[in-house]
């Protein structure tokens, strides 16, 4: 995904200046988009490189996948399985579909572990994009930014305990 983004944003340098394409990059989907004349359909803009990408995952890590977007930077797995994982995708299914998005690079690992020395990831912006796309036409928006809201409080409720607690020690 990434490569093609930086292709695709390469070659509109020329007609729109660096400064010009820094402004558009709000609209990457219309942006990132690569004549038909050099490609096929499949790989004629980075939208359709996620539609097809898309299409290769199954229902748990496409239900996943949107379900992700509501994270804004990197997450820690055990975070995202709180949040993501309900209705019919249980915290197994998602664990696996996890994994399965990890594999294929639409999850990207940071540098760095969280608490139980697993590692956290991020969606690039363009896969969230998209992702968030995805969870709006999927009705489930405002159940997953609940859910992110309630378990960021529970969380830092969390902290605060700790933090007290260790006051008294």
């Amino acid at each position: 995904g990434l490569p093609l983004a930086l292709e695709l944003a390469a070659a509109r340098v020329e007609a729109l200046g660096v400064e010009g394409l820094a402004a558009r990059l709000d609209d990457l989907f219309l942006l990132l988009t690569r004549s038909r004349r050099l490609a096929g359909p499949r790989h004629a803009s980075l939208g359709a490189m996620l539609d097809a990408s898309h299409r290769l995952l199954d229902e748990a890590e496409r239900t996943l996948l949107r379900r992700l977007s509501v994270f804004a930077g990197a997450f820690a797995p055990k975070t995202a399985l709180r949040v993501c994982a309900f209705g019919a995708l249980g915290r197994g299914e998602a664990g696996r579909a996890l994994a399965g998005l990890a594999a294929c690079s639409l999850l990207v690992a940071e540098d760095g572990v969280d608490e139980f020395d697993a590692p956290r990831y991020r969606l690039l912006n363009t896969t969230r994009r998209y992702a968030a796309a995805q969870l709006a036409a999927s009705g489930e928006a405002w159940i997953v930014a609940e859910r992110l809201l309630h378990t960021a409080r529970d969380d830092q409720e969390q902290k605060q305990e700790q933090v007290r607690s260790a006051a008294w020690e």
